[in-house]
Order: C-alpha cells, then structure tokens, then sequence
C-alpha cells in the first residue's frame, strides 16, 4: 500500500519551537546545520510567536553572544529563511485544543502549528530541546512526534540507508 503524501509530495512537515531556534543562533554546530539542511529538504515551519519570543529575549542573547541585537535579527531571518511562517490566525482555530497537550501554554503556538499541518501531512514532526513541556503520547496518537534535534538527526540518517 502506498504512503500518503502531504503538500509537495511529502510525507512529513516539521514546526521548529523556539528554543531549538535559540539554540541554533547560540552555537555555530549541530542545531544550526540541522535546521539550515532539514529546512532546505524537508516542508519547515514556524509560528510567528516564534519570531515574538525571539525578541522578547534578544537583549539576553546579544549579551550572551557578544553581537549586536540587529546582527542577531539578520542571523534569525537567514536561520528561518528556508522555513515557512505560520501566522496566528491560521492556527486560532487550533489553539484550545493545543492547550490540551502543553504543560507550558506559550507552547500552544507551536502544538496549534502541527495539528493544522497534520491537516496537510501525514505526519509531523516538532523539534523541541523540552520534551517535558509535551504531552508525548496523546500528540504521538495524532501523529504528532516530538523530538530533539539528535534524536531526528539519527531518524534522518536511518532513513537514508
């Protein structure tokens, strides 16, 4: 029996949360080359409060890494370039039932995220580095897969033996 594909022929769609985004601008190693090489040949998306909670935290991060906050907005925007924004409104519709699965209700955006793509996907899958702020089983049931970003890492490298 053959795969269900989703938009593009795909069979999954990936929504990054932020602190695997921070984690990226932080470090030039593993989280960086991961979303820059999975957003280039996989469907990638992000909420748009992503982008907010960036900012909330920028003047933290620019005194953590030494760069300037304006530096700091242009190493974002070239880390999500290959991803597709997702606003508010498009997931409005799926944040009450989102908050069933969050410990952590400012991870709703991104829960909201993946049951409008599970719309377009058979599968999806959310890179967070806080596996406890998910309820893993129920979001699993709905074929929705949390994961670290070593954990997907090794799923790719599997997939392409």
């Amino acid at each position: 029996m053959a795969r269900r594909k989703g938009e593009g022929g795909s069979e999954e769609a990936i929504v990054l949360d932020t602190n695997t985004v921070i984690a990226g601008l932080l470090r030039n190693g593993f989280t960086r080359r991961l979303i820059l090489l999975v957003s280039r040949t996989r469907p990638t998306y992000y909420p748009q409060v992503l982008l907010e909670e960036v900012e909330e935290h920028l003047e933290e991060l620019a005194s953590r890494t030494h760069v300037d906050p304006e530096s700091l907005r242009d190493a974002v925007r070239l880390l999500l370039s290959d991803a597709r924004r997702i606003s508010t409104e498009e997931i409005q519709g799926y944040l009450h039932e989102a908050t069933r699965y969050v410990r952590d209700l400012d991870d709703a955006f991104f829960v909201a995220s993946a049951l409008l793509l599970r719309e377009r996907y058979p599968r999806v899958i959310l890179l967070s580095w806080n596996l406890r702020n998910y309820d893993l089983d129920s979001l699993a049931r709905l074929q929705i897969e949390v994961l670290t970003p070593p954990r997907y890492a090794r799923e790719i490298a599997r997939q392409e033996q």
